[in-house]
């Protein structure tokens, strides 16, 4: 989902291998290359890119966050983001990012992914 949707956009460097994607009911596939992933979205939190239903990239950031990724590609992708205006609500962006705590650190426990607006 994070990794597809930043793909999508054309933020950061994330490579979606597989792509993922969500629904709203349970649906499965035989393609290897593809994750369907059970997950209610609010359609606010939706956009059409490419043709394609996608996270907004502050959703995106949130889930690249949660799933792990990279944070040096996690700041990258807030950082492309940002640049590009795609974050409506900075503040509340800033707070989920906050609420993460460790999470949002690299694997040392070192620097957390900075919101720099």
């Amino acid at each position: 989902m994070g990794g597809t949707a930043a793909w999508l956009y054309g933020i950061g460097e994330v490579s979606p291998s597989p792509y993922e994607f969500c629904t709203p009911e349970r649906k499965q596939t035989k393609r290897p290359n593809l994750i369907i992933r059970k997950r209610r979205l609010d359609p606010k939190d939706v956009a059409i890119v490419s043709d394609i239903p996608a996270t907004r990239p502050w959703l995106t950031v949130v889930d690249l966050i949660d799933s792990g990724e990279e944070l040096s590609l996690v700041a990258n992708v807030l950082a492309d983001a940002l640049e590009r205006g795609l974050v409506e609500d900075e503040g509340t962006l800033r707070e989920k990012i906050d609420a993460r705590g460790g999470k949002s650190r690299d694997a040392g426990g070192g620097q957390p992914v900075r919101f720099v607006s």
